[in-house]
């Protein structure tokens, strides 16, 4: 007879996160309730709401786990504050095309960034999330400071453009989108004066 083992906390918390993101990615963050998210996970809904109250506590969960995905990548870089621009555009490159980052990670960033355009919490949750990832975070903290505000801006907004493209525009976009030409844009925004 098998023994029955309880749970953690974490498993428990992944155990729904890991729901909530399939139900984000099926129906989107403005169409999924808690509701959806109960009825795909095994456990009560007292269960779920015990861990989670809400769907926006689910995705900021879900958001800080890719930005744990992406520094395992960056932690691979030697960063430092005289940098190159160089290197610095083939960390992004490596980010857009790395084989090992979950997929579903980037989807789920995906549906985010296109339902912030229409919802003000998400907006607000990716300023937020922003400021404390240039504040908190060694690697973006160190980018940063090298290439300024503006260029850090228009850096994050292009590679939020190629993420897009990469997942949900045209296949002839994504044949056209490969590293050398990432690269080249990156670098032209960072040589602007």
């Amino acid at each position: 007879m098998s023994r029955f083992v309880r749970k953690t906390k974490e498993e428990r918390m992944q155990e729904i996160k890991t729901a909530a993101m399939n139900v984000f990615l099926d129906r989107g963050y403005a169409a999924t309730t808690m509701d959806h998210i109960v009825d795909s996970v095994e456990m009560s809904k007292g269960s779920v709401y015990r861990y989670y109250s809400s769907k926006r506590k689910i995705i900021i969960d879900l958001l800080k786990d890719g930005i744990g995905i992406r520094n395992s990548i960056l932690s691979q870089y030697s960063i430092s504050e005289d940098i190159s621009y160089d290197t610095i555009c083939d960390i992004f490159v490596d980010l857009l095309f790395n084989e090992n980052a979950d997929v579903k990670y980037a989807k789920l960033y995906v549906v985010f960034l296109y339902e912030k355009v229409f919802d003000k919490d998400l907006e607000q949750i990716y300023r937020d999330m922003m400021s404390y990832e240039v504040k908190d975070d060694l690697y973006l903290k160190m980018l940063f400071h090298r290439v300024g505000e503006q260029k850090f801006i228009r850096i994050v907004m292009v590679f939020n453009m190629f993420v897009l493209g990469k997942y949900i525009l045209h296949p002839s976009f994504q044949r056209n989108m490969d590293k050398m030409t990432v690269k080249n844009i990156l670098l032209d925004i960072l040589h602007e004066q």
